[in-house]
C-alpha cells in the first residue's frame, strides 16, 4: 500500500490559541514589511521616481558611525550636478544610507569612481540636492535569504490561521476523525465504460457514503486579481501624472482608467468577503455515480455562524452546446430539469450547531445520462443558493454523474411541472 504524506493544511498535533496565532502572524508580517521597507523599497523608489543624469565626482571617502557596539562604515561620494541652471554639491551614499561593519566592502564600492570624472547619477525631482550615484540590486543574496527566512514564519502563521478557520467549532475528536479520513481516503474517480460519461469524483462522507466537491461561485478568481494588478500600473502612472499638473488629456485618461479600477477592486473585495466569510458547505449523497431511475439521499451541512433569509437546494440537469459563428466560439445552455430538494426561510445557524438537511429524491426514469464531448455536454448538479442579508450570497454547485441505465437508453428528459 502506498503511504500518503501529510497535507500542508492538515491540523497540527498541538493547538495554539487564536490570539497566539494572530500575534505571531502580525509580528512576522511586520518583520517582513520592515525588511522590505529598509532594504528593497529605497532602490525601487529611486529607479521608479528619480531622474537620471550625469554627475561629476569631486571627492570620495568612507563614512563612519561610532556607537557602543563599535564602528560601522558606508561609501560616500561628493557629487556635483546641475538642474534647471542651478548647481548642486552634495555628499551622497546608497539610497538606503545604511552602515555596515565591513569596511573593505565599502572601499571596494567607491574604488571604481575616479575623482573629476562624470558618472550616471539620479536625483529627486522634488529636492534636486538629494542625489545618488551608488546603486545596488534591490534583492541581493542576503536580502533574499532573510526574506525567505521570515517568509517561512509568515507561512507557518497562515497555516495556523487556516487551521483555526477551517476547524473552528469542532471538538478535538472531530478534528482527528476528519484529518484521518482526509489522509487515508484520496478523492475517488470512478470512470464509466462509456467514454462520453465523465468520471464520478467524490470523497468519503461523514453523514452519507460519498461527499461531493462543491465549487464556490463566489471564489476569488486569480485571473481577476492578476488583471487588476496589471491594470493598477497604468492607473498609478496616470494618477501620478495628473496630480503633478498634467494636461486635461492626462486627467481625463486617469479618470477613464480609475473608474474601472475602482470597480475591479470592489469586485475583488465582494468575492473575498464571500470566500472567507461563509464557511464550507458539505454536500453528500448515498450513492455515486447514479443511474436513471435510481433513488438516493442527499444531505447538506452548513456551518455557522450564518443568517439566511432563504436557502434553496435544487437538483438540476443542464444541456450545453458550443459552436462556432464566424471566428467566435459561442456557448448556449438550456436547463432541462429542475427539482427543489430543500427550500427553507429565515434560518439562523449557530457557531457550534451546523445546519443539517436530508432529503430523498430520484433521477427520473428515461433521463439523459451525464455526457461530455468537445462541443456538447449534459451535466447533472446540485445547486445551493442562499440569500444573506447585507452580504454576498451563498452559492455552491456540486456535480453529480449519472450513468446510462442501458447502453442504448436515454434522451434528454424534462419533468413536467418541475419546480
Amino acid at each position: 500500500m502506498r503511504e500518503r504524506t501529510a497535507s500542508l493544511f492538515a491540523p497540527p498535533k498541538t493547538r495554539p490559541s487564536l490570539s497566539q496565532v494572530a500575534w505571531f502572524l502580525v509580528l512576522a508580517l511586520l518583520m517582513f514589511g520592515f525588511v522590505i521597507r529598509l532594504a528593497v523599497y529605497p532602490e525601487l523608489h529611486v529607479a521608479a521616481s528619480w531622474t537620471e543624469q550625469t554627475c561629476v565626482v569631486l571627492d570620495k571617502r568612507i563614512g563612519q558611525s561610532s556607537s557602543s557596539d563599535g564602528t560601522t562604515y558606508r561609501p560616500e561620494l561628493l557629487l556635483r550636478h546641475e538642474v534647471g541652471g542651478r548647481s548642486y554639491e552634495q555628499w551622497s551614499s546608497r539610497p538606503d544610507g545604511s552602515f555596515t561593519s565591513n569596511e573593505s566592502a565599502q572601499e571596494r564600492a567607491v574604488a571604481p569612481f575616479i575623482v573629476g570624472e562624470r558618472y550616471p547619477c539620479w536625483y529627486d525631482p522634488a529636492d534636486p540636492s538629494d542625489v545618488v550615484a551608488l546603486r545596488s540590486p534591490p534583492l541581493d543574496l542576503g536580502v533574499v535569504a532573510f526574506l525567505v527566512f521570515i517568509g517561512s514564519f509568515v507561512a507557518f502563521g497562515v497555516k495556523s490561521l487556516y487551521y483555526h478557520v477551517a476547524y473552528r467549532g469542532l471538538s478535538p475528536e472531530q478534528v482527528a476523525v476528519r484529518a484521518a479520513r482526509r489522509a487515508a481516503v484520496p478523492p475517488i474517480a470512478r470512470k464509466s465504460s462509456d467514454p462520453t460519461v465523465p468520471a464520478a469524483r467524490h470523497t468519503r462522507g461523514e453523514v452519507l457514503e460519498h461527499r461531493l466537491t462543491p465549487t464556490r461561485d463566489s471564489g476569488l478568481g486569480l485571473v481577476l486579481v492578476g488583471f487588476t494588478v496589471v491594470w493598477t500600473l497604468p492607473v498609478y502612472a496616470l494618477v501620478r501624472a495628473a496630480l503633478g499638473g498634467g494636461s486635461i488629456v492626462v486627467v481625463l485618461a486617469a479618470v477613464v482608467f480609475v473608474v474601472p479600477w475602482i470597480f475591479l477592486i470592489g469586485t475583488i473585495v465582494h468575492r473575498l468577503l464571500a470566500f472567507i466569510g461563509i464557511r464550507p458547505t458539505n454536500i453528500e449523497v448515498s450513492a455515486h455515480p447514479l443511474s436513471a431511475g435510481e433513488t438516493f439521499t442527499v444531505a447538506l451541512s452548513q456551518r455557522g455562524p450564518l443568517r439566511l433569509t432563504s436557502l434553496v437546494v435544487d437538483l438540476v440537469c443542464e444541456e450545453e452546446v458550443r459552436y462556432r459563428q464566424g471566428t467566435d466560439t459561442r456557448t448556449e445552455s438550456n436547463e432541462v430539469y429542475r427539482r427543489t430538494l430543500f427550500s427553507e426561510q429565515h434560518l439562523s445557524i449557530a457557531y457550534r450547531e451546523p445546519l443539517l438537511l436530508q432529503a430523498t429524491t430520484q433521477i427520473p426514469e428515461g433521463a439523459m445520462h451525464s455526457f461530455e464531448v468537445p462541443n456538447n455536454a449534459v451535466t447533472w448538479k446540485i445547486v445551493v443558493k442562499g440569500d444573506i442579508p447585507n452580504f454576498p450570497d451563498l452559492a455552491r454547485t456540486a456535480v453529480l454523474v449519472v450513468t446510462p441505465k442501458r447502453p442504448e437508453g436515454g434522451g434528454a428528459y424534462r419533468e413536467r411541472g418541475a419546480t
